[in-house]
This record gives structure tokens, C-alpha cells and sequence, in this order.
């Protein structure tokens, strides 16, 4: 029997330049010829992606189930008025949550959160952070699945020691706190003045007060900015670097530390929303307090001192990434999708 599946989000097409979970899930399930999957929208204006997504519902009303990704503030319209009308058409629904900012506006908008969410049949996502705030908020059916990633797809290369090579990868928004990694690096640069440091990320509109930062510091010929990065070229700086910097002020499971888990890097990142549940200090790599600039050069140093079993940290760390392997998150997917198909 086939279970045709609605997966309704931004960015959640196959032509997008940043490839969504929503489009991963829809490409593995198309795999399985027991699922027609119709995936919308990867416009990037709101008001087509809002048409796409109504278009889709109302074309599609015999959809076994449809896939909701939520996201906060304005991406949460289209969520209000998509499950209204899955709702009306007795389609159920899975909301797929998202975000390290869900928690914070789900407080902030109490009422508007709990009454669209209501409208689900379950709510999944990629981490304990967001299940246990809907879980204390008074949702009970609640599921963990992971994000996915395609381990194949990464080169683990074993490192036996160390080196003072540093990849930063987010978008340039102070939301990710770039310039903590630039205060942190000139830090290091102290004792390693052959360190080197790559940024790599879309620009926000904070790219160049990041530049002109890096100038002032005295580190700007060390950093290399080489702008948003394809698959093949993240492949390659990840394994030309040896320490993963994650200084967020927000997040939930960032993809990127789990791709860095998958090449044996050596993740140093904030303790923030979902990462705490992701990386276990010490054990698969080492978090610091947010914006605690003096205690990540610190344990950096640490490390590149020898002092931790490195090797243990690596193993650990893949071990972690092979939690989001396709083979194993797909498999959780289409037994979710069996249960509510109608």
C-alpha cells in the first residue's frame, strides 16, 4: 500500500542552495517505493512559499499523513494556517520541531504555540532539549528522532595528535557569535603563532564587522573567509583542520557539529540548548560556558597539550554521529509514518 507523505516547510524543495532536513527525509523516502512524497516549499519568498504550501495541502487531500517542520516567529504563520487546514481535511499531522529559539518563543507566544500544537498527533524532534520543554509544557506524545546525515559522506580521519588548525562554520549572524571565536583564536595565537583559523559561512550582514574585527586584533592574515561552503569543500576543510569551534549563543543539534563528530574533529563549543545533550564534556568533545572566551582558550590549550586521550575522544565522537546515520534515522521515520497512515 502506498503512504503518500506531505513534508511542509521553508526550504523543504530539492533546488534549494541550503539542503533542508525536510528535503533529505522527503530524498530517502522516495527511496522506498512504498512512499510518494510531496515536499514543499523551497521558494525563499515567504508569500510563494505560503501559496505553495496551501496549494500542496489542498491538491494532496488524500495524504496519508503530512510532516510539519516549526520553526519560530514568522516561519510559525505557516504553521498555524497549514494544520488548520490538514486538520479540517482529517489528515494527521506530526510536527517536526526545530530550532535552539523554539523554546524562548514558545514561552513568549504561550497561548498561539499550545493552540496550533495541539492540532498534531505527535511531536518529533532531533534532540532531548526541545522534547523535555514541550514534555514540562504538557505535551505527552512526544518522540525523539535524529537529524540525518549520510556517514558515507564524510571522511573520519584519525588524528594522533593535535594541531592548532581551527574551522569555524555558521552564517555570520551575531546569533552565532563569531566574534567569540576571533578572541578566542587571538588567544591562542599567543602561544601558537602558526595556528590558522578558518570562517566559513553565508553573510548576514556581519561578515565584514567580523573582518574588520579580525584587522584590529592583528590576526587577520591567519583567517581565511572562504563564504558559504558546498559538500565537497566542507569534506576537505574538515579534514585540514583538527579543532571544530561552536560558539553559539543559541542552539538545538547543530548539523555542522555532528558532520564535524563524523571527519574526527575535535569539537570545542558552547554549553547551549540542545548541546549539551549532544556533546558530553570530556567524553566526545568539550563545552564551555557561552561567551566564556577565557575558559575555551583554556581548554583548547589543554588540548593541545596532550593532555586527553584524544584517540577516545575521536571514537567517542563518531560513535555519537553514527546515531544520525540515514540507515538508522529513516528506519525511525517510516515506522512513525505506518502508525498514523490512514
Amino acid at each position: 500500500m502506498e503512504n503518500k507523505v506531505l513534508i511542509i516547510g521553508p526550504l523543504a524543495g530539492k533546488n534549494s542552495k541550503i539542503i533542508s532536513q525536510g528535503t533529505i527525509l522527503a530524498k530517502y523516502l522516495t527511496l522506498d517505493t512504498r512512499f510518494k512524497v510531496i515536499a514543499t516549499s523551497n521558494s525563499p519568498s515567504r508569500f510563494k512559499r505560503f501559496y505553495d504550501i496551501v496549494s500542496a495541502v489542498i491538491t494532496n487531500r488524500d495524504a496519508s499523513i503530512a510532516i510539519i517542520l516549526v520553526f519560530s516567529y514568522l516561519s510559525f504563520a505557516y504553521v498555524d494556517f497549514a494544520s488548520f487546514l490538514l486538520r479540517k481535511l482529517h489528515i494527521p499531522i506530526v510536527f517536526w520541531l526545530h530550532g535552539g529559539a523554539l523554546p524562548e518563543f514558545s514561552k513568549k507566544y504561550k497561548p498561539w504555540v499550545k493552540h496550533v500544537l495541539k492540532r498534531g498527533n505527535v511531536l518529533v524532534a532531533p534532540s532531548e532539549y526541545l522534547i523535555k520543554h514541550f514534555r514540562e509544557s504538557g505535551f505527552r506524545n512526544t518522540k525523539i528522532i535524529r537529524n540525518i546525515i549520510d556517514l558515507e559522506n564524510y571522511n573520519f580521519k584519525e588524528r594522533k595528535t593535535i594541531r592548532p588548525k581551527f574551522l569555524w562554520m555558521r552564517k555570520f549572524h551575531p546569533i552565532w557569535n563569531p566574534k567569540m571565536a576571533l578572541h578566542v583564536f587571538k588567544n591562542i595565537l599567543n602561544i601558537y603563532p602558526e595556528a590558522t583559523l578558518v570562517m566559513a559561512g553565508s553573510d548576514a550582514g556581519y561578515m565584514g564587522e567580523c573582518i574588520n574585527m579580525a584587522k584590529k586584533l592583528g590576526i587577520y592574515e591567519q583567517i581565511k573567509f572562504p563564504g558559504f561552503l558546498n559538500h565537497e569543500e566542507k569534506v576537505e576543510y574538515m579534514n585540514k583542520n583538527d579543532i571544530y569551534l561552536h560558539t553559539n549563543l543559541i542552539d538545538n543539534v547543530p548539523v555542522s557539529v555532528v558532520e564535524a563528530l563524523a571527519s574526527g574533529m575535535i569539537v570545542v563549543g558552547t554549553r547551549v540548548g540542545g548541546m549539551s545533550y549532544l556533546i558530553k564534556d570530556n567524553i566526545n568533545g568539550f563545552l564551555v560556558d557561552s561567551n566564556d572566551v577565557d575558559t575555551m582558550t583554556e581548554k583548547i590549550l589543554e588540548i593541545l597539550s596532550g593532555k586527553y586521550n584524544i584517540s577516545e575522544i575521536q571514537k567517542n565522537g563518531y560513535a555519537t554521529a553514527q546515531e544520525f546515520h540515514y540507515k538508522n534515522v529513516i528506519k525511525e521515520w517510516k515506522e512513525l509514518i505506518e502508525v498514523y497512515q490512514r
